[in-house]
């Protein structure tokens, strides 16, 4: 009789968190950044009509880019998000610039932004922020750099004329500090939109 009480009183075994599971958080990842891909060639395919979204392309990603990310990392708080999205954004724009700047510089920007992610704690809207921010201001000069300092002699596409036209030091400077006043609003508007997710993962 006593062990039928204790055996009554004992708590029940957890069930696994289903909503934490590698495989679960994986494909939550990919889906999250085929969305940014997305964006990505979206913009790509409208700049032959629109050169000067190419020279707001960081601005255009800080925004909706960053409300992605946020989505993303309110459901997920895992490493390895932010490098790997810049090794495959990086490895896609391998042969858009001269030398492979914008290659380097967006894979540059996911480590850097990885480390500042794990540094400051996956548990932190500021470190989000931050390591987002860090991630699109590489991706920036990695655009950027070519336009300023590597001109060529005689462009033939529209996006390249106006970016030659358009960015010097100054202006790129200018840019730059465009893209991060959009990465901290994108991801504002991320965490407005999903506050409640943001609780429930005890992020602050």
């Amino acid at each position: 009789m006593m062990s039928e009480s204790t055996e009554s009183t004992q708590p029940a075994a957890p069930t696994p968190n289903r909503r934490n599971s590698p495989v679960r958080d994986a494909v939550t990842i990919g889906i999250f950044i085929a969305l940014y891909i997305v964006l990505f060639f979206i913009c790509g395919m409208t700049m032959g009509a629109i050169p000067l979204i190419m020279v707001l392309l960081p601005v255009i990603f800080g925004i909706f880019g960053g409300l992605i990310f946020m989505v993303l990392l309110g459901k997920v708080q895992r490493t390895g998000i932010f490098l790997i999205t810049g090794l495959i954004i990086g490895l896609m724009m391998i042969s858009m610039a001269p030398g492979g700047v914008m290659c380097y510089m967006t894979i540059a920007g996911g480590v850097v932004a990885e480390g500042i992610y794990w540094l400051m704690g996956h548990k932190s809207f500021a470190s989000m922020t931050a390591a987002y921010t860090a991630f699109v201001t590489f991706f920036a000069l990695g655009e950027y750099i070519p336009f300023v300092w590597m001109k060529a002699n005689n462009p033939t596409l529209d996006v390249a004329k106006v970016g030659m036209d358009m960015l010097n030091p100054a202006t790129m400077a200018m840019y730059c500090l465009l893209a991060i006043v959009a990465c901290v609003a994108g991801c504002f508007w991320g965490r407005a939109l999903t506050r409640r997710q943001f609780s429930r993962a005890g992020i602050v």
